[in-house]
């Protein structure tokens, strides 16, 4: 959806673009069960100005304690 002014990159998702259009959401799997839908639901949007592209996403998980983050180079 082409937008008037840049989002702010911040994660939030709290722009009225993000109201105003429905995301994406029919995911597929590619593993374990290649082709099976996603077992998680996933909600991505697609937004564009004169001078970028901005992609949206939120991704739910039902056991958050289970992921895990590597940082490299942070302190």
């Amino acid at each position: 959806m082409p937008i008037d002014k840049p989002l702010t990159i911040d994660a939030m998702l709290d722009e009225a673009c993000y109201q105003q259009v429905s995301p994406a959401t029919d995911f597929l799997q590619l593993a374990p069960h290649n082709g099976d839908p996603s077992f998680q639901p996933s909600e991505v949007w697609f937004f564009y100005d004169q001078t970028a592209m901005y992609v949206g996403a939120m991704l739910h998980d039902n056991q958050p304690d289970r992921l895990f983050i590597r940082l490299r180079g942070l302190q």
